[in-house]
Order: C-alpha cells, then sequence, then structure tokens
C-alpha cells in the first residue's frame, strides 16, 4: 500500500474526530448533526452484529459434546467479548483508554450537544 493512501486515511479519521468532538465551541450544524448520528448508528449496528456473533460461538460451545474443562475458556473469552461490544456500542471509547467514567462523560457531552435521545 502506498504510504500516501494510509496518511490520507490518517488524516481524515483524525478530521472525522474532529468534526464531531464535543468539545468544539461552535454551533451544530445540520451536516454534523447527520454526521455524528450516522456513526452512532453505524457503532451500534457493528457492536449488535459483533454481539449476536459471540452468542452464537457460546451457544455453539454450549453444544459440543466435550468435557466442560475444554469449554470454559472459551466460553468465558466471547463472554467477556460480549460485554465489551455491549458496551462499546452504547457508550463508545472516550479519550482515556482505561477510564470506564471518561466513556460516560464523553457519551452524556455527545449525547447533549447533539440532541440524542439514546
Amino acid at each position: 500500500m502506498e504510504i500516501w493512501i494510509f496518511l490520507a486515511a490518517v488524516v481524515c479519521m483524525l478530521g472525522f474526530c474532529w468534526y464531531v468532538s464535543p468539545y468544539r465551541r461552535r454551533e451544530v450544524t445540520k451536516a454534523q448533526h447527520v454526521v455524528a448520528t450516522t456513526w452512532l448508528l453505524f457503532r451500534r449496528a457493528v457492536c449488535l452484529l459483533g454481539a449476536i456473533l459471540c452468542l452464537f460461538a457460546i451457544g455453539i460451545f454450549l453444544l459440543l459434546d466435550t468435557a466442560w474443562k475444554e469449554k470454559v475458556f472459551p466460553i468465558g473469552l466471547f463472554s467477556l467479548l460480549l460485554i465489551m461490544c455491549v458496551y462499546v456500542g452504547m457508550f463508545g471509547q472516550g479519550w482515556v483508554q482505561y477510564s470506564l467514567s471518561d466513556d460516560f462523560m464523553l457519551y452524556k457531552k455527545l449525547k447533549e450537544k447533539y440532541k440524542w435521545r439514546f
């Protein structure tokens, strides 16, 4: 892959994050509201799909005719992945990677800025 394609993708991602950021002091435009809401719905759809696939994988491992010792690790792993998919789908990821309060605070600010009801 060309380095320019990679750099263009990174610039687009950073520009998107800046565009929908709740810390921008400008009034929300119609385009900004559409982009932010589309991103929220896309993120929730992808996470819902991930959660469904995790539930499907857990069901497959529960139906296998093997000892429980062999099922515990994959079921636990897919359960943690399921929890992560639901959490990220609902609240997203804040600026601080390992802080749940940061995630809730950012989601609250986005919800207030874009007047989301969900």
